[in-house]
């Protein structure tokens, strides 16, 4: 999958911007604050429906436009069929086209994924476990359709509850009165959370001999690496789970629950814990071998995905070879040499990454939102 033509309008600090792509790899150069991110920014938000860096589409428009509009486009060629996709914001409300018919961003992501590499991305084993589980439920996104079904009716099933658990709260229904709601809404809640609980034991499986090998081959070392699935009081789930276990669980935790007006049990409350050398990464790894970890599990993305359909998602490093330290900045520049993932990268000066010199790559200078080909 290549994205050959991008078209960029009122997007940041990005006027106009039309751009042609004749080579898998590009880099973005400019100094901090002239736009460099804003590029690589508008290509995963034409593919994810958001973007990476803020959840308001206020900051996406053009500050000074007449017109409070974005449009942003591009021609992708995916096994020898070139598409077109389209986002657009107007106002504040995103509207989103494929071959310009209106299509669900969801399923525009499914089509044509972008994976990301960020800075924030290398400190998801220090940060909360939100972050973990959507490293985890992306790549069941990208798996196939009926994944999608599981974590969107999973979403609205825990949205309900937590509305009703604070309608109670607040006093505008009575204990026998939710309870009489909640029991058919516990039955669908249960099934969709069973559903991607074991979605993603299976995908650990799945991903576990890759992404051991990976690591091994980042940091040198003979190590044993894998992750461990927790539920919400860090007990590890090593095998598949029925509805009885979660309704049993829900009935557990019903009177606290009423108490704080929300659900506390299901996949929302889970964690996925690596595991380095026996030890458990969080507390016990330093902070290149947590990089190491994270690292090799954006590559193992990456080669799944190509295993599953045949070809490689487009794949976003924002700033991040310079956070990399020499032996794992040499090993993603090898990785990237050798697959063939549209790669799309952000720095501020290419004389501090000498491994990029040997590549096919295109540089393009960034001043004020303006490219130049370098």
């Amino acid at each position: 999958m290549i994205i050959k033509k991008l078209s960029i309008f009122q997007f940041r600090n990005i006027i106009h911007q039309n751009i042609e792509f004749d080579s898998n790899l590009s880099i973005f150069l400019g100094d901090n604050g002239q736009g460099k991110t804003n590029f690589v920014e508008s290509i995963y938000f034409l593919s994810k429906g958001k973007s990476f860096r803020t959840s308001d589409t206020d900051p996406l428009i053009f500050n000074q436009a007449d017109k409070k509009a974005v449009r942003i486009l591009a021609q992708v060629e995916k096994e020898e069929t070139l598409n077109r996709l389209e986002a657009q914001i107007l106002e504040d409300k995103k509207t989103f086209y494929l071959n310009e018919k209106r299509n669900n961003s969801l399923k525009i992501f499914k089509n044509f994924p972008v994976i990301l590499f960020s800075p924030e991305s290398l400190s998801v084993i220090k940060e909360g476990p939100e972050l973990r589980r959507s490293l985890f439920d992306e790549m069941l996104l990208l798996k196939d359709d009926e994944n999608i079904e599981i974590i969107s009716g999973f979403r609205k099933s825990l949205k309900s509850r937590n509305a009703l658990l604070r309608r109670y709260k607040q006093g505008g229904l009575g204990k026998n009165q939710l309870q009489d709601v909640l029991e058919p809404l516990n039955a669908i809640y249960s099934g969709y959370s069973k559903e991607l609980i074991n979605r993603r034991l299976e995908l650990i499986s799945e991903i576990s001999q890759e992404y051991d090998q990976t690591v091994r081959e980042i940091t040198n070392q003979n190590v044993n690496t894998f992750v461990d699935y927790v539920d919400e009081k860090g007990v590890k789930i090593r095998e598949s789970i029925n509805d009885n276990t979660l309704l049993y669980k829900l009935k557990e935790r019903f009177d606290l629950e009423i108490k704080l007006g929300t659900t506390l049990v299901g996949p929302h409350k889970h964690d996925m814990s690596f595991h380095f050398d026996g030890k458990e990464s969080r507390f016990f790894c330093s902070q290149g071998q947590q990089r190491a970890l994270i690292l090799a599990l954006k590559l193992t993305q990456i080669l799944y995905h190509h295993r599953i359909y045949g070809y490689y998602p487009i794949l976003i490093l924002d700033d991040v070879l310079s956070e990399l330290d020499k032996d794992k900045r040499a090993y993603l520049i090898r990785f990237l040499s050798k697959n063939n993932a549209q790669t799309f990268l952000t720095s501020t000066d290419m004389e501090q990454h000498q491994e990029l010199h040997n590549l096919d790559l295109m540089q393009f200078i960034v001043r004020s939102g303006t490219v130049i080909k370098g």
